[in-house]
């Protein structure tokens, strides 16, 4: 019944009642352990699902269809799900043997919620000295620059994959460069920590740009305010839901 999502009390041995996010137990089991998933912020592929729901329509969504999406086992997934529950129970249903994603259409009041739980996707950055000769997809300011009014940074910044920075030998150019990064760099990139979720045009997906910025770059004023308008275009007004 645990496996199948399906609520329970046990007396004196154990109570499950999921759409409580209640699940108590005197004995031990790998189920009731995964269910009490305590998050403080996401991991990549938690955080790249639920950049998936927000962009995409996943309502009804099963952790096997959503391991697809992911390109990733269904253990993996059902890890997912089990951060994304613990951060807002609302979003995940036990519908008879399966667990299934239930966003709702407030993709804004989502964000309000999951926001707090997420961190920058950016594992590590490179200030390089020329332009990687690759098509690398825009990233962090310079992505966010491309939906608002902000100004770029005098240098482009590019995101690219942890493959893709094995294959470009970016490391190894940072290594060779030594301690000293050029102050006025050719380009910065951003490695980062999960695959980027499919995006229009040449940048990464605009939340993940929001995401990768630096708190106090992201606690200006007029920073805050294009965030905001982008935040609205992508996602709707705090009551419009997905109309």
């Amino acid at each position: 019944m645990l496996e199948a999502g399906l609520p329970f009390i046990a007396p004196d041995k154990q109570v499950y009642l999921p759409f409580l996010g209640i699940a108590l137990s005197s004995g031990r089991s790998h189920a009731r352990d995964r269910r009490q998933t305590d998050v403080g912020t996401f991991s990549p592929q938690a955080q790249r699902l639920a950049l998936m729901v927000f962009y995409g329509d996943l309502d009804g969504a099963s952790v096997t269809q959503a391991a697809g999406l992911l390109g990733a086992a269904k253990m993996t997934a059902s890890r997912a799900f089990d951060e994304l529950a613990a951060a807002d129970p609302s979003i995940v249903a036990a519908e008879g043997r399966r667990r299934v994603l239930r966003p709702g259409r407030d993709k804004m009041a989502m964000w309000r919620r999951l926001e707090p739980r997420m961190s920058s996707p950016v594992a590590r950055e490179h200030r390089l000295g020329r332009v990687p000769d690759a098509e690398l997809p825009l990233g962090g300011i310079s992505a966010l620059c491309e939906l608002s009014m902000l100004q770029d940074d005098p240098w482009p910044t590019f995101a690219a994959t942890k493959a893709q920075e094995r294959t470009l030998e970016l490391a190894a150019d940072a290594r060779d460069a030594g301690l000293d990064e050029p102050e006025d760099p050719a380009c910065v990139v951003q490695v980062l920590r999960y695959e980027p979720v499919p995006a229009p045009g040449c940048a990464v997906d605009p939340l993940s740009a929001i995401l990768s910025l630096p708190a106090d770059e992201r606690d200006d004023p007029r920073v805050a305010g294009e965030i905001e308008s982008v935040l609205t275009r992508v996602l709707g007004g705090d009551h419009e839901g997905n109309r």
